[in-house]
């Protein structure tokens, strides 16, 4: 056999500005974007549009698969195709620390509130949570199969002590959501309401709503009762792993692994209802803004729909506004139907009342990540802007920053 041979070859690349493999994110301030760039992450001035630094490990040739933004205002996770994950210093540019416990790619990376701990989910349908301080794994989550497309942590605990109580939200293409208890390291519900793979999912801030996204038109939201999950914390040890081997048994008496939808007094999480988007395509990205005032969902067919939650003042006028015209239109017919309309009973509130669409962003290209700046975390700073700062990504190599009036 004759072996051909290239004429050229490929030595070094240039003018990547943001690769389709990864996710970009604000800094804390909003001045700066950190952007994947094949197997090296770039840090842009987004006002001056000029490359600040650039991150990158000479061990490493993998590409940048995800990204993800610590509390501490300084350290970046950064999760490669081969599924190691490195930390990187915003200050100074540099490695901190090399994490490898995955065996596929790096597919979800999300930080706790104090930034010690970090949770990681990869093709290889594992969830592993690392202590970013001790610089090692403390546990691994197994109960997927498929891959983790998010994560989030739900609770106060500090799950660096096996003894305080913490809980993890986990979405993968399964179809399947999981509520993991820390500190017992089993899954004490699964959700199993979702009929084609979850894409994304997003906890607001205040851990009282769980939205989840597929490749239909709705948006399914649960609400999370944190005093359950209080109830559950103040437990002792020995309950816990009682829980979680019920729940191991029921697994294997449904021979599937996934937990039956019979609900149980514990449950922390349950449906809320569903919100009609705009578009019927799949979800990419769906993100809550740090003042839980909106909610963000990318889609692949160009459009980011912003959504904003209305309070319960708010909600309760505008169900007042519907009873008072629906009493009005049947006083209209006659009939004696108007002393019907007063003995109508009110409707309980559901979430397409608290989430409505405020507005629609479209984009030049196909959208790869979407990302609110995290400066805007308070309604006073909202305020004072006027407007909402989003940064999307695309897959024709460009990066945008949006104001949303």
């Amino acid at each position: 056999m004759v072996k051909s041979y290239l004429r050229y070859e490929a030595q070094s690349t240039f003018g990547v500005i943001c690769s389709a493999g990864g996710n970009a994110v604000f800094d804390h301030s909003g001045r700066l974007s950190i952007t994947p760039a094949l197997d090296s992450v770039v840090v842009w001035d987004i006002k001056k549009a000029t490359q600040v630094a650039r991150w990158k490990d000479s061990d490493n040739t993998a590409e940048v698969t995800c990204i993800a933004r610590s509390a501490n205002d300084k350290d970046f996770a950064v999760g490669y195709a081969d599924g190691s994950i490195r930390l990187f210093d915003l200050q100074t540019n540099a490695v901190n620390v090399v994490l490898n416990g995955h065996r596929g790619r790096v597919t979800a990376l999300q930080f706790d509130a104090t930034g010690t701990v970090l949770a990681s989910g990869a093709r290889d349908t594992d969830v592993v949570v690392w202590d970013v301080v001790g610089e090692v794994g403390l546990y691994r989550l197994r109960g997927h199969k498929d891959e983790i497309t998010g994560l989030a942590f739900v609770g106060s605990g500090d799950a660096r002590n096996a003894g305080a109580a913490g809980y993890i939200v986990s979405s993968s293409k399964d179809t399947l959501v999981k509520l993991w208890d820390l500190r017992a390291q089993h899954c004490v519900q699964t959700l199993v309401t979702h009929r084609s793979e979850v894409w994304a999912l997003a906890v607001s801030p205040d851990a009282r709503l769980l939205v989840t996204a597929t490749s239909d038109a709705d948006l399914h939201v649960w609400t999370i009762a944190a005093d359950r999950l209080d109830s559950v914390e103040t437990q002792e040890q020995g309950s816990v792993e009682t829980q979680a081997q019920e729940i191991v048994e029921t697994q294997a008496q449904d021979g599937t692994g996934d937990q039956t939808t019979t609900p149980r007094s514990w449950d922390a999480i349950t449906e809320y209802g569903t919100v009609r988007r705009s578009g019927s395509s799949r979800v990419v990205d769906l993100r809550f803004h740090a003042s839980g005032q909106f909610l963000a969902c990318l889609g692949t067919d160009r459009v980011a729909e912003i959504f904003r939650v209305r309070t319960h003042h708010e909600i309760k006028k505008k169900m007042e506004r519907r009873q008072r015209r629906n009493r009005e239109k049947q006083k209209k017919g006659g009939d004696g139907s108007g002393s019907d309309a007063e003995a109508e009973p009110a409707r309980s509130i559901t979430a397409a009342d608290e989430l409505a669409s405020f507005q629609l962003v479209r984009t030049s290209a196909k959208p790869v990540s979407l990302d609110f700046d995290p400066a805007d975390s308070d309604t006073a700073a909202l305020v004072r802007r006027g407007s909402l700062r989003i940064l999307l990504s695309q897959n024709n190599n460009s990066l945008h920053v949006w104001s949303v009036a």
